[in-house]
């Protein structure tokens, strides 16, 4: 099965519904992404970690189609960036350890650029990660399961949802392939109600 992404094509070994996904978040935003030489890289390496690969080591984990936002998220920093903060002999910490860890500074080299309701902080994400810097959203779940997404180049869009300029993102939840996405605004990934409490971390 093949799917078309802006410039790219991405084959998928297994069966993933890609064409409802994110409500074509895909599609609608790709056009107005900025196709940089780093989009073109992150991209690419992403559109690999959506491969529905199946292995028993915990740092390669399950089935892609049911994998969760850490691992996601955990992967793609330390293989995009080299930068393995978030992993763990097991795999990689939970989304709630990642958006606490961050929290308490207790992760060498990420600081807080601010928060999802900020546009400084929004627009400041956009273009570190056009540089080549790490940078991903986190939320942390007091009641629960919290989540984490990551920030791809591309630069920014308006978002009506959030009533901000956002930036692009990547995004997979467990066993909820119809919110994973790779390229929308990242106001895909969290709901309007938790804009405030979403932090952007940045690794430099």
């Amino acid at each position: 099965m093949k799917l078309n992404l802006g410039l790219f094509l991405v084959t998928f070994p297994c069966f993933f519904i890609f064409e409802s996904v994110a409500h074509n978040c895909e599609k609608a935003d790709s056009v107005n992404w900025d196709k940089s030489p780093e989009y073109i890289r992150v991209f690419e390496h992403l559109g690999r970690l959506f491969q529905c690969i199946d292995t028993s080591d915990p740092n390669e984990y399950t089935l892609r189609d049911r994998t969760a936002c850490n691992w996601f998220v955990g992967k793609a920093v330390e293989e995009i960036y080299g930068v393995d903060s978030f992993k763990t002999d097991k795999g990689y910490l939970l989304a709630n350890q990642i958006a606490k860890k961050l929290a308490a500074n207790e992760l060498a080299g990420w600081q807080k650029i601010g928060a999802g309701n900020n546009q400084e902080a929004l627009t400041l994400a956009g273009s570190k990660v056009e540089l080549g810097r790490p940078v991903i959203a986190a939320w942390y779940n007091e009641n629960g399961t919290g989540h984490v997404s990551l920030i791809m180049p591309g630069g920014i869009q308006r978002s009506g949802a959030w009533d901000k300029d956002v930036p692009n993102s990547a995004n997979l939840r467990l066993d909820k392939i119809d919110s994973a996405y790779i390229g929308c605004r990242l106001s895909f990934a969290f709901g309007s109600d938790k804009k405030s409490s979403v932090a952007l971390y940045l690794y430099e």
